[in-house]
């Protein structure tokens, strides 16, 4: 093999079978198709939960024609040859040698093989400086606090009842008097490092507009931060 990649990488094996397939899909898609795609990558790599995702598929699946699981083939292949981008075990890899390698292989006919060129030329002029200022944005986020990596929450109603039962009164006399039901909310928050990494909470509606309000305070000083010192950079 004249490349490092697909001297580790057992391209012919069986469990791999999928990816060569992926592979051969993605490259018999029209121009445009695959142009679409590339373009929404780093908005889709940005996107950290399904609710953020899910509106960008399908607006790529609407413009492309595609399905999700076709569109997840093609996909499966950018991020495999973005990631070998980056790996330093491959740093020495071109893509002529990568196409060499996969043509003796008989993954490629000749007519792919070109198309296997303009494809990962693609790849690399239009999304390895995107990626990696996202790379680098994230680095910064990160610092030396855990980031939050996932939160969710659910909606309960609670009883308030007349008296409270004591521990130790009498159960048998115990008349539970309903006059009222309050919702509470609980909060789970996931954390990506950290002891614990995941911790959960409860509020009322009321107390949880209070925090709410704070971070939306916070978001917008922060955004006025990085406007000042966008402008001061410029002066500068």
């Amino acid at each position: 093999m004249k490349s490092m990649l697909f001297g580790r990488f057992d391209i012919k094996n069986e469990k791999n079978k999928e990816f060569s397939e992926d592979l051969l899909y993605s490259l018999s898609l029209k121009d445009r198709v695959i142009d679409r795609v590339i373009e929404a990558v780093p908005s889709l790599v940005r996107a950290r939960t399904n609710a953020e995702k899910e509106p960008l598929i399908e607006e790529v699946s609407r413009d492309t024609g595609m399905t999700v699981n076709e569109l997840g083939q093609i996909t499966a292949v950018i991020r495999f040859f973005i990631g070998c981008f980056h790996g330093k075990a491959y740093e020495g890899d071109t893509t002529e040698a990568w196409a060499e390698d996969l043509t003796e292989l008989g993954v490629l006919g000749e007519k792919q093989a070109k198309g296997f060129l303009s494809f990962i030329g693609k790849l690399r002029s239009k999304l390895s400086e995107p990626l990696k200022e996202l790379s680098r944005e994230n680095k910064a986020e990160i610092g030396i606090l855990p980031v939050l990596s996932s939160m969710s929450s659910t909606v309960e109603i609670r009883g308030v009842f007349e008296e409270r039962f004591e521990l130790g009164a009498d159960v048998s006399a115990y008349k539970p008097k309903l006059i009222d039901v309050t919702p509470m909310i609980s909060v789970a928050i996931s954390l990506d490092s950290g002891t614990p990494s995941a911790f959960t909470f409860q509020a009322s509606p009321r107390n949880l507009k209070y925090l709410i309000g704070e971070l939306q305070v916070a978001i917008k000083c922060a955004e006025a931060l990085a406007e000042k010192t966008v402008v001061a950079a410029e002066s500068d």
